[in-house]
Order: C-alpha cells, then structure tokens, then sequence
C-alpha cells in the first residue's frame, strides 16, 4: 500500500533505516562552492591516518576521513594514531616486536590487537588484520582492515604513515558498481553546478506525472557521506547507499531499493515528498562524481537516477542530481510505456490452387510489441500442426470450410495468443443464361432413351465450367427435370467417383413431370462429372439445365451472396407486381427491385406456378436477351401448384421475364430470398448430401403439426459462429401430408413467419423444392403453414458465411427467441 499521507510514523522509519544526523551534515553554502578535494592524494604524505568505512560499517558509518596531522605513537611492540576524534591501536602478540609483514586475525586478545573506534561509537569485539611495510623507532607505514562484532559484518579499511618514505598501497572497498554508460532515453547535458531535477510518468505515485526542478546552493542540499546519501530539494528528498560493505564510487547501480539502507546487499534509493512515499521503492542510479572532505563528509555529486514505486513495473520517475558538480549530467528522459506483447491476426483467403484448395493468409504483422527475436506459430484450425516461423505471415492452402484460427507469439520470456477467429474459405458464384446440358428424349448429352429403374447416367460438364479460368470449379448448379417416369420415385444428383448418398433431389409419381434447382459439389475425383440416378421401380426421361457454377478463390468475378429477408415481389391473384393471370403463352416482366445494388449479378427467388388451366412450363430469365431460352424452370399440370428455386441473371435492363408456355392460363408469385454480388461478402460452402432430419424416422416426433416450426440449430451443428453464417442450402421434400398446406423457411430471428412459401402441397402429394433460406442468428425454421400434420425431409448441401468472425460458435442449441404464436420444436442438424 501507498503511503498517502507522509505523517510521524514515516518519519520515524526514515530515521531508524541509518539517514546521517544532522549533526554530522555539512550545510552547503556559497563559501564552500566547488569541489573539495582532500588534502592530498591519499598515501602521498609522510603522516597521514586514512580510513574508507563500508555502507554499514558500525565505526565509520560509511564515511572516508582522511588526515594529515595525526598524533602518533609509536612503540616497539604498538602503535596508535589520534586525530579529529578518531583513535587507532595495532599492536603485536605478546613478546613480539613490530616487524615488517603481516598479522591477522588480530583481535584484543594476546594474539595481536586492532583497535579503530571514535565519534562515540566503539565495539565489543575486533575483528580484523594489519600489514607493516616498514617500521624504525621512528617510522611507521601499514594498512589495516576491521569489522566490528563479527567478522561478516561490513569492512572499514585505511592506513597509517608516520615520517614514512615508502609508498603506501591503498586499501579500497569492493565495489558492484557497474561500467558508467548514458542513462536509457537521456536527452540533453546539464551544467548547472547544484540541480535537482526529475520527471514523472503517467500514473507515477510519487511525482504525479508532474516535473520538479531546483537550481542553485540555496535550493539543492546534499549531505551524508560515501555510503549514505540525502538530497533535500524543496518538498522533495532523495536517498542513495551504497550496498553493505561499499562506498559509492562512479559507475551503475542496478536493483537498488528502498530497504534498508547501509545493511542491504543492495544499493538503496528512496524519492519521496509532497506528501507521498512508497512502501517500496525500486531502481537504478548512476554516479558520475562524487567526492568527500577530510573527515568524510559528503562534497560532491553528480549523478541520475529512475525509480519506480511499489512494483518494478510501475510507472517510472527520473531524474539527476548535481551538486558541486563539474562535469556535464546527461539529462534522463520518461521512455514511452513497453508496449506489451500482443498478438493480433488478420487472416485472408487468397487466390486457389489447381486442386481446389484455397491460399490462406494468416498475418500477425499488426502485433504489438514485437522485436526481431520473435517466433509465431500460426495454428490453421485444420487439425494440422502448427507454423512455426519467424516470419509474422504464414500461409497454407485450404479447402472449404471455417476454420478458428489464432497465433501465439513469443519474444524472449513473453507470450501471447491473439484472441480466435473464424475465417470461411468458401466459393463465389457465376450466373450464365440456362443452357440445356442433356436431355435423353433427344440424346442431349446422354443416350436416347430414358434411364432405366436403378440406374444412372453420367453428365460432362463442359470446359467452360470446369475450365472457367475463375478458379477450380466447387460446385454446380442444375436444373434437373424428371419426365414420363414409368413409376413413382426420386432423382438422385452427385458428383461422380463418391458414393450414393441417402438424399434426394426431386420425388414424383407415374407419368408425373417435376423440376427442382439442384447444386452439386464438385469434389475433384468428380472430374466434372455428374452422376444422376434413377431411384425407382420404372424408368423416366431426365433432362438438366446448366443454370451457373461456384469456383474457389478471390476471383474479382466470384459473386458473393446477399441474402435477405424473404419478400413476395409478385403475387398476380392479388396483384403485386403484376395484375391478373397470365394467359397463355403470355409474359410478364417483372424489374429487379430497385433496393439491388447496380453490380448485382443475379436475383434468387422462390418461384410458384398456381390456379394453373393446363399443363405447360414456366421460364424465367433475364429480358433483354436473345429471346426465349430453350429451357424451362418449372413444370406444371392442370390445377397442380409447382414451386422452384430460381437463380436468374440479372441484365442490363434490369428486368426479368416469365414466360408461360402453357394453352392455359396461371397465376404466378415470386418471393425474393437474396442476390449475388461481386461485392457481396458470403461465399458457399459446398457440402456432401447429408440428410438433415426425417420426421418419419424413429425418434424424430412424428409428423409435423399444423402451425408447428421444426427449428434446425445450424450454427451449432456447423460449428460455425452465428455472426458469420448467413444462410444455407437445402432441399426440402413434403409427403404423406394429412391435408393442403405450405412450408415456409425463414430465419429463427424473427419476430414473425413471413408472408411467401417455399413450396405448396394438396393432401397425400409429395413435393420437393430447393430452398436457399437466410439465417440471423444460426437458427432455421420450418414452419408448416397448413392446418394439418404433414412428413417433412431435410436435406443440407452447404451453406454461405462472411468471411470473418470473432465471436465462438454456439456450443448448444438456443432457446426459442420469437414471440410469434408459432409453436416450435428443436431438432438436432444431423451434420
């Protein structure tokens, strides 16, 4: 804890940590400006008594004394030197005589005797060793060395000349101080003789972010000696020691705190007022000058400093100090705060590679706090090892999908992790006017004759497809219509070289005619073929409209898709978009809503022939063209209600025509689901046919009531996050349905069922139909809007999502979230 208010019991603590007394402090003043040097160099004079005492040495204090005119006296067998309120005594063993060389272990006892004490300060117990380097019965030249109570405790070592004529070595303390070097972030010198001066970061408890500076004698005072040092600037005090057993000489002391002071094997340093302290304080300070008088008193300093309060990694002060000084202080500057190490991914899908995968960039290089010693290791969320590289881009192909990918960055003894994304890899679309790929009533493509009861045949897709040079080719769409079939049963469509799967695309009945919009994955041992098996007891008349195709990649053609709310744009019973039935062989044009954006290329809607007189065909395309194309979307008969998910190009008119090649008449209604745009950010994500859900099947609760929604939670069974999911791919299959009625699929978010269909149906009909339905947050509906309880089929062929998320995807399923009186029941996406 801080100390907030700077009262008597910090006081009482800053005396008791060994600041010198006042006594012993010499006030600075004008008359002793500059530097005071001793006597003379130490060792040169024939008498002199010197002594350095360590931090912590209980005699000397940390003091340095150094005197001329000692009194000595000298004896055959002792010596001892009074000067300045300091006495010394060596002596010898008993019955021995001084001699050159050296004594040790010298105690009080008979075994030799060193004795130094003065200033009202003495020991119990000596400890310590003294060399002779000559002696007469009138000369005397030796160091000494002492502790006091112990001989661990701090050292104090000097020496005595009296009339000496040999050099004396001088005995120094040890010393941690490090190599002098410029402060980190120093700006410019200062030369001002007596300065006191700091800055304070940002949140830095002691200075509050705020500078303090003091010129001149009468503000900057520094006392104490070569061990401890006090510096009283205005409200300001700065403390420096030196470690236990040193003086502070020039150099850098590291790791210095602020308990305690003198006995700390650590350096000590302490910035407090204003009324602020800190428990603990920590820092480094570098002397660059520093010099005391004869008795040892402080004289000279010159030094800088930076401290940080209660933590190593607080907010930093620093300053210098200058007192008497005579050389230049390099003038310390607050660093800009570390920036912390964080790690931070902007992954991309790139351009494809030849066998259908996508190049994925993963590019940590916006992360903080990094150097040119720092390793990534990129994980790709493919269940692959990781990358390690010191490169802060990695990229690996992918195929389809969304994968959660991070980076963990480590820089010496940092690590982060950025936080997960989710990064789709998905396919854009290409719409084309419909071209007729195969028809086996004219050997189109195929043999010229129906496909016989459980079997298949082959369809090559043409070179523009699966050569397109838009990328690999993910996936197509066709309109496959079964005709004339011999008996009831369903259409199978998938890429060729995998094998069967348990869905289907289309279901009909003898001598029945249906269409439905199918999308097939390419996967590429399919070799852009596509397999579409009679699933029946007779034969039947296939024919397959090639509709457009989905390619891998970040071609600037691949349109993305928008889905929307689901609207009806055109309803002729009662008016919306055009008025009245639409006669025979007649046509309505019906124009792009003017809410498409101009560079959309193609309209999705769900499109529904009713109130039919006869029967015929619905073709929709874009107006503006070559005329009427050879192909149709859906088929009806007499009084028959036929849906069919349209994919239709969007031209430059902006116009799309439906043309009814019937001898009757219809009613016809469009119900916009979305558009597909270069812009457009959701690509597709194509999937093996998987069956979703089966009403019939064991478990699965039965028929679907009247007014009942079976929501599907996607983003769970897709683990993918809900705010990049926007919609998916289905075919939806009524059957064995207890009266008429409709299916409607919409997002799970809304408020209420929306007003369109997906597909119609009368009692006992089975009815399939595509449906690419739009999700808000993860969820799908399918409501079924009649009264009474009807099968229901779901098939799943893949779905589209933005190309980034941040958000996890679901881990259960969601509660209801409407308020619509829609009653629903939650089935499990079997993915």
């Amino acid at each position: 804890m801080r100390l907030r208010h700077f009262g008597a019991m910090a006081l009482s603590a800053v005396v008791a940590i060994g600041l010198a007394p006042a006594a012993q402090a010499q006030a600075h003043s004008s008359s002793t400006h500059g530097a005071v040097p001793r006597a003379a160099t130490p060792g040169t004079s024939p008498t002199e008594f010197y002594f350095a005492s360590g931090a912590g040495d209980y005699i000397g204090s940390g003091a340095t004394v150094d005197y001329t005119d000692p009194s000595v006296s000298l004896t055959a067998s002792s010596v001892s030197a009074s000067v300045g309120g300091w006495d010394l005594s060596l002596g010898v063993p008993a019955g021995q005589t001084l001699a050159v060389g050296t004594y040790t272990e010298s105690t009080t006892a008979s075994t030799g005797s060193i004795e130094l004490f003065g200033n009202g300060r003495g020991c119990d117990q000596y400890y310590g060793s003294f060399t002779v380097y000559e002696v007469t019965a009138t000369s005397f030249n030796a160091t000494f060395s002492q502790t006091c109570e112990s001989t661990t405790a701090a050292p104090l070592v000097g020496f005595i000349r009296y009339n000496a004529t040999l050099t004396t070595p001088v005995p120094t303390l040890p010393s941690t101080a490090l190599p002098i070097t410029p402060p980190p972030n120093s700006g410019s010198t200062s030369a001002n003789a007596d300065e006191f001066s700091f800055l304070s970061a940002a949140g830095d408890y002691i200075g509050g972010g705020t500078p303090a500076d003091y010129v001149g004698p009468s503000n900057v005072v520094a006392s104490g000696d070569l061990g401890t040092i006090t510096v009283d600037a205005g409200d300001w005090t700065l403390n420096l020691s030196a470690p236990s057993g040193q003086q502070l000489v020039p150099g850098t002391y590291t790791g210095a705190t602020r308990y305690p002071f003198n006995t700390s094997p650590a350096p000590g340093i302490s910035v407090y007022g204003d009324g602020r302290g800190c428990n603990e304080d920590f820092g480094t300070f570098t002397i660059y000058q520093i010099a005391s008088d004869p008795t040892g008193v402080l004289t000279q300093l010159n030094a800088t400093f930076n401290q940080t309060c209660e933590s190593t990694t607080a907010p930093p002060l620093a300053g210098f100090i200058r007192y008497n000084a005579t050389v230049p202080t390099p003038v310390p500057t607050i660093p800009a705060p570390p920036v912390p190490l964080s790690a931070q991914l902007a992954p991309s899908a790139g351009a494809a590679n030849a066998d259908g995968t996508t190049v994925v960039t993963l590019d940590a290089s916006g992360s903080t706090g990094t150097d040119s010693n720092a390793s990534y290791s990129f994980d790709f969320g493919d269940g692959a090892a990781a990358t390690t590289s010191a490169s802060p881009i990695a990229t690996r192909p992918e195929y389809e999908g969304t994968y959660e990918v991070t980076v963990t960055i480590t820089d010496g003894s940092d690590t982060s992790t950025s936080a997960p994304q989710w990064l789709t890899v998905g396919a854009g679309y290409h719409a084309l006017s419909p071209v007729r790929l195969l028809d086996t009533r004219y050997g189109i493509g195929g043999p010229t004759h129906s496909v016989a009861s459980m079997s298949s045949i082959t369809l090559q897709l043409p070179s523009s497809v699966t050569a397109s040079g838009h990328g690999p080719l993910s996936a197509v769409v066709l309109n496959v219509t079964v005709t004339q079939p011999t008996a009831a049963g369903d259409i199978k469509v998938y890429p060729y070289g995998v094998p069967q799967p348990a869905t289907s695309n289309l279901n009909y009945v003898s001598g029945e005619t249906v269409a439905n919009l199918v999308t097939v994955p390419m996967a590429s041992i399919a070799d852009g073929k596509v397999v579409l098996y009679v699933h029946s007891a007779g034969s039947a008349e296939l024919i397959a409209d090639l509709e457009g195709y989905y390619t891998d990649g970040n071609d600037p053609t691949n349109a993305g898709y928008a889905p929307l709310t689901p609207t009806r744009i055109m309803d002729t019973r009662y008016g919306v978009g055009h008025t009245g039935k639409v006669g025979a062989y007649g046509t309505v044009a019906l124009p792009v809503p003017a809410s498409i954006p101009a560079n959309a290329t193609a309209l999705v809607m769900n499109v529904t022939a009713v109130n039919t007189t006869s029967t015929g065909d619905l073709k929709v395309y874009p107006a503006g063209g070559s005329g009427v194309p050879n192909v149709s979307n859906l088929n009806f008969a007499a009084k028959q209600i036929v849906p069919n998910l349209v994919i239709v190009p969007i031209s430059a008119a902006r116009t799309v025509d439906f043309y009814l090649e019937s001898h009757g008449s219809a009613d016809l209604i469009a119900d916009l689901e979305g558009y597909f745009s270069p812009t457009a950010t959701s690509k597709f994500v194509a999937y093996y046919p998987t069956r979703l859900f089966d009403t019939r099947t064991e478990g699965a609760a039965g028929a679907l009531p009247g007014g009942y929604a079976i929501t599907a939670p996607m983003a769970y069974a897709l683990d993918v996050p809900v705010s990049a999911l926007t919609a998916s791919l289905y075919n939806v299959t009524v059957t064995q349905p207890q009266g008429p009625g409709f299916i409607t699929v919409f997002p799970d978010g809304l408020q209420a069922v929306p007003n369109v269909s997906n597909l119609n149906f009368v009692t006992n009909e089975t009815v399939p139909n595509a449906v690419l339905a739009s999700m808000t947050d993860g969820d799908q509906d399918f409501y079924n809007g009649g009264s009474k309880p009807t099968q229901l089929i779901v098939d799943f062929f893949g779905y589209f999502a933005k190309p980034l998320a941040t958000d996890a995807p679901p881990t259960a399923p969601e509660v209801d979230k409407r308020s619509a009186a829609v009653t629903k029941r939650v089935v499990r996406a079997a993915l």
